[in-house]
């Protein structure tokens, strides 16, 4: 399987690494989140990181994969797919 289709399904777990993510912020006070606004966005670099750790791809190619599949023509998608471009070079 291509790293981009590892990172593709790796995406996949976004959401449930997310929520497992802010679970672990929580604290024992009636499930207030114990973070500020700032570490909001800590919480989406750790999230990337998991993910790419999973896929076994660089979290820069967990972004860029993302990108692809959310802001992407259709053609673009389909040669990333196949191989036919890399996400290197983009």
């Amino acid at each position: 399987m291509s790293p981009y289709d590892r990172a593709r399904l790796a995406l996949k777990l976004k959401d449930v690494i997310a929520a497992q993510a802010k679970e672990k912020q929580r604290g024992g006070q009636g499930g207030v989140l114990l973070y500020q606004n700032s570490d909001k966005a800590s919480e989406s670099i750790h999230t990337t990181i998991t993910l790419a750790k999973e896929a076994g791809v660089s979290h820069d190619t967990i972004h860029k994969v993302e990108v692809i599949e959310e802001k992407a023509p259709e053609v673009i998608k389909q040669k990333a797919r196949t191989g036919e471009i890399s996400t290197r070079r983009l």
